[in-house]
């Protein structure tokens, strides 16, 4: 049975890969997303901060990038599901969330759906692999990155709110002159922009893409 978020994930795929063609204006972005049937529930210009219902109780989250944002990227994010969930729990789920030792079958059954659906949608990615932060040794992140003339589509693991549990998401970032492939882990901060909220901040000297 596939999972219940693919069917979302197919809706807005394609929709999220054109934003990778814009310029990630604040203005431009806003009436796309608007224009799909996006309820608008926050809107902050003077910070370039936007908050989405892209349908049912999926939030997605608009920073243009000006006062942070991963890497001071504009990005856009939606979590598309977070684990353990009430159906995948087994146990004490912290087990899978605390130490590298838990089982994570599903997870990343997940992510690979999750991908495939990509691939019919969009084509192979253009770049693959894994990261992971020096808190949880041995517990790779995978992630999958499709790229677009000013932007790139991202699918990957990540702990972003570890209280609703490790969650797999989309980001849609803004991409630097030249770039082939951004680098891993992106969040190095919070999706507020404020570093006091940051949850996982990436450590250069350690935390580290796996296969870049």
């Amino acid at each position: 049975m596939p999972y219940d978020f693919i069917a979302d994930l197919h809706r807005v795929a394609p929709c999220l890969f054109t934003l990778a063609e814009t310029t990630f204006d604040f203005g431009e972005i806003l009436e796309r997303c608007r224009g799909w049937g996006w309820t608008l529930t926050e809107e902050t210009p003077d910070l370039g901060v936007a908050r989405f219902l892209v349908g049912g109780h999926r939030e997605a989250v608009f920073d243009s990038g000006k006062f942070g944002g991963p890497k001071g990227r504009a990005y856009l994010w939606i979590a598309l599901c977070y684990w353990p969930d009430d159906d995948s729990r087994s146990g004490d789920p912290r087990g899978v969330r605390g130490d590298a030792g838990g089982e994570r079958g599903d997870f990343d059954a997940r992510f690979e759906a999750a991908c495939e659906e990509l691939r019919g949608l969009l084509g192979s990615p253009n770049g693959q692999g894994k990261y992971e932060y020096r808190h949880r040794v041995g517990w790779p992140y995978l992630y999958a990155v499709w790229r677009a003339e000013r932007g790139f589509l991202v699918l990957q693991q990540d702990e972003l709110d570890i209280q609703l549990g490790l969650d797999i998401s989309i980001w849609v970032l803004a991409r630097r002159g030249g770039e082939a492939l951004p680098s891993f882990p992106l969040s190095t901060e919070g999706l507020t922009g404020d570093p006091s909220v940051s949850t996982g901040s990436a450590d250069p000297l350690w935390d580290r893409d796996l296969d870049g």
